[in-house]
């Protein structure tokens, strides 16, 4: 889910766990009890953060990872800062935390949407971005929502200036703010824009599901990889961007050309992912990358309406579902928000270790999207999903089937998506 990085030789991804690059390999970490991580910043060697669900706040000193009471339970989806002692944290319902150095506080926020991204500026200012095309703006003072003029689930937001702003889309948009307007560009890009991030007002880069954006201060120019689902672009140097796709493919900007690398140790099997995003890179820039497990049939095979129902148990409730026999304890609880819009969360909680494949079916039993497939050990796991299809294209209003297998057990949960 997110990415930071310090200098060539220091940067983390996080999601399902977290992982430290050293200039030549990537290395798990144990940042201590197990939680689904959405984002990472830091401030050197010495001052990491990592933020992710149930208000979930990790920090590194240089010696030990901490847990900070964050005081929320809502899912923490972005964290940036402008010092060790000013950082934002935003996410679930409109939720905005500030660090001052002691100790987490939230913030009187204007809205109850999900918030996605955030920014801080170095003079005091702030904005983030979330669901229903929803902007804050923080002015030293207090915050203050405002809208892109749609309702397109906005992902990331970059600023070079509060008069030059830029947010990014899931269905494609890239908006830019010039301190009076909000206006949006199409980048031909359906499947989203899912990342920003620049070195100044005229050398920006965004990514999409198979190309990346470059903006020069006069036009948008894109360009065609041949790796797909890329979903963050990070860098350090005007001349050294990289972004990743599918199978950990790498791609790095020299200032001229991009070009493929070899993954230098981050794992690129199904099975180990970051979160719902796989990682990246190497060099000056990181990038995060979308990956949904297996690309065949989650049953192995063509799948028909009355197979498929006479495996499920649908309980539309919100009491969590037991799986197994009357010995197992573990839960597969209902999505989280549902009905939902754009993204929803389902929990699960496993006993001991297991095997787990969680996918999304339609009313008459086809797969839509496989979301997780991976052994996981005892303890609660989150998997996500954003309304899409395998092939990454949205999928239309109606009732959804989210279906979990643990080791021959099989529950399922309904989703309502509303546009």
């Amino acid at each position: 889910y997110g990415v930071w990085m310090e200098s060539p030789t220091n940067a983390y991804v996080c999601g399902d766990g977290v992982h430290q690059w050293d200039g030549a390999t990537w290395t798990s970490i144990n940042v201590g009890a197990a939680f689904p991580a959405r984002d990472v910043w830091g401030f050197g060697s010495a001052d990491v953060w990592i933020v992710g669900e149930d208000g979930n706040a990790r920090h590194w000193d240089g010696v030990t990872w901490a847990t900070t009471s964050t005081g929320v339970t809502n899912h923490l989806i972005g964290i940036h800062g402008r010092s060790a002692n000013d950082v934002y944290a935003v996410g679930y319902d409109g939720t905005i935390l500030h660090w001052d150095g002691v100790s987490w506080t939230a913030d009187s926020s204007p809205t109850t949407d999900h918030l996605m991204g955030v920014m801080a500026l170095p003079g005091g200012t702030a904005w983030c971005v979330g669901y229903e095309g929803t902007v804050l703006h923080h002015d030293g003072v207090g915050w203050t929502s405002s809208s892109v003029g749609t309702q397109e689930v906005l992902v990331d937001v970059w600023a070079a200036s509060d008069s030059d702003v830029w947010a990014t889309g899931q269905n494609g948009g890239i908006y830019h703010w010039d301190g009076a307007t909000w206006t949006r560009m199409d980048s031909g890009e359906p499947k989203g824009v899912w990342s920003v991030w620049g070195m100044s007002s005229t050398d920006i880069f965004f990514c999409g599901w198979d190309r990346v954006f470059h903006w020069d201060g006069s036009g948008l120019a894109g360009e065609k990889l041949a790796a797909q689902r890329f979903n963050a672009v990070h860098g350090i140097a005007a001349n050294a961007f990289v972004t990743a796709g599918h199978y950990g493919k790498i791609y790095r900007f020299d200032g001229t050309m991009w070009s493929e690398e070899a993954n230098p140790g981050l794992p690129t099997a199904p099975t180990l992912r970051i979160g719902e995003y796989n990682g990246v890179a190497a060099g000056g820039v990181f990038a995060v990358a979308t990956w949904t497990g297996n690309d065949e049939n989650s049953l192995g095979q063509p799948v028909g309406q009355q197979s498929v129902f006479d495996r499920f148990t649908v309980d539309p409730s919100a009491t969590p579902v037991p799986l197994g026999n009357a010995s197992s304890i573990a839960v597969l609880e209902s999505g989280t928000p549902n009905p939902f819009r754009w993204i929803t969360s389902v929990s699960f909680s496993l006993p001991r270790d297991q095997q787990i494949q969680c996918s999304v079916f339609d009313v008459r039993g086809r797969l839509v999207q496989e979301l997780k497939r991976a052994r996981l050990g005892a303890g609660r796991h989150t998997v996500t999903w954003d309304g899409r299809d395998e092939s990454g294209a949205t999928v239309s209003s109606g009732i959804y089937l989210f279906r979990m297998e643990a080791d021959g057990e099989t529950y399922s949960r309904k989703l309502t998506l509303v546009r």
